[in-house]
């Protein structure tokens, strides 16, 4: 009675406790375990709590040969394994603080300024960054300067000499990614927050876009472990999350070929709900069209709602078969759809040629559902083609205008 049960967080501290027991030389040394943690999820995200983690700590290495050997280790797993579309994220523990570093300001403004870039908050950022004279022009948008956004504000930070060093370091292992897996992604995030508080330097992460989920994440931590001594021993660590791996082994990755008929599952949500309801498919293939119908008719023989399903498709469905993409495009752009799907090989290249939508979907992991109430900022759209002329619900439309 009254004794505590600690879940594992991490399996990097109890690793750190064997090793200030048992390290007693400075060669350096390379550990491998695999064993479950626990850590808190987002409510109602389906996520579990408990994971299953495989990693490398290498032990003693100053040099920055150990970041490049910790993500040799996890992408040649990951190409072994055949997981093809990996993204490498590269972040810094040091360098938010550097940067604001540069500023003259008190612990407060600077704390909260950090805060706001790690959660994202762009209106407290704006409120923060307005006290700040000569703010620079690259970091107007700091907490969104990730991806191409964080690329672009990063040659312009290398001024910085502190952060001119990080960005080499980085620079470096894109060239080796690049250099030995050339179909994996780099980039950078500026906004990022470290995913341990014992991080000290390079933070790495392995990023599957098409789970959702990262694939392995780790990073330098100098500081953590010690000799008997109390002498510091730099170290690397990297852990990959099984339960990724397992998710990628299951799902077929055929299926999300934009030739298949997906559309038919996108579509089922709309004709459920009501008998006015409208599903369209514009294609410049004869094959997709007959294998949709086919379709079209097995899927409505399961579906709990089929009568309200079948009358919609009957009265209407319609396939519209042209000859090209540029007649696909003119066609919706005539429809004008509240909803739109795009299942084309890179569907954002097609984006800028759209007119008229109220909402657009890209590539077949884009559901519908995602974008009306997550994702989106309101279900409020414009139907029956009116997308024509009017648009989704925003602030705009409460503003009163005169002519002058």
């Amino acid at each position: 009675m009254g004794e505590k049960l600690v879940l594992r967080p991490d399996l990097t501290l109890p690793i750190a406790r064997f090793l200030a027991a048992n390290q007693t030389t400075s060669t350096v040394t390379r550990l491998y375990y695999l064993g479950d943690v626990f850590h808190q999820i987002v409510n109602l995200s389906g996520d579990y709590n408990q994971e299953t983690q495989a990693g490398i700590e290498i032990i003693g290495e100053q040099s920055f040969e150990a970041e490049i050997e910790a993500l040799e280790t996890m992408l040649a797993f990951a190409q072994r394994f055949g997981i093809v579309d990996v993204q490498v994220v590269l972040s810094d523990a040091r360098l938010i603080d550097l940067i604001l570093e540069q500023f003259d300001l008190d612990d407060q403004i600077r704390n909260e300024m950090k805060q706001a870039i790690e959660e994202k908050s762009i209106s407290r950022f704006e409120q923060l960054k307005a006290q700040i004279p000569d703010f620079p022009a690259e970091l107007a948008d700091w907490p969104l300067a990730f991806g191409e956004n964080g690329e672009s504000a990063m040659e312009k930070l290398r001024r910085i000499p502190a952060v001119k060093e990080i960005m080499d370091d980085w620079i470096r292992l894109a060239e080796y990614t690049h250099r030995h897996y050339p179909d994996v992604a780099v980039t950078v995030d500026l906004a990022a927050v470290s995913p341990q508080p014992y991080y000290t330097g390079t933070i790495i992460r392995g990023f599957v876009p098409s789970l959702g989920d990262y694939l392995f994440s780790g990073g330098r931590y100098d500081r953590l472990l010690s000799k008997a001594d109390q002498e510091t021993v730099p170290t690397m660590g990297m852990a990959l999350k099984v339960e990724t791996v397992l998710a990628d082994r299951q799902r077929d990755l055929s299926s999300l070929s934009a030739q298949d008929p997906i559309v038919v599952v996108l579509a089922k949500g709309r004709v459920e709900q009501d008998v006015r309801a409208q599903a369209m498919l514009v294609t410049n293939s004869a094959d997709l069209a007959q294998g949709v119908m086919k379709e079209v008719d097995e899927q409505l023989a399961k579906l709990p709602r089929r009568e309200i399903a079948s009358q919609s498709i009957a009265n209407n469905g319609v396939i519209y078969l042209v000859e090209t993409v540029q007649e696909m495009l003119d066609t919706m752009n005539k429809l004008a759809p509240e909803h739109l799907e795009i299942q084309l090989e890179n569907p954002s290249s097609y984006l800028d040629q759209i007119q008229n939508a109220g909402s657009v979907f890209l590539g077949p992991l884009a559901s519908e559902p995602l974008g009306d109430y997550l994702a989106a900022p309101n279900h409020i759209l414009p139907t029956v083609g009116t997308a024509r002329f009017s648009s989704a619900l925003g602030g705009g439309i409460f503003k009163r205008k005169s002519n002058t």
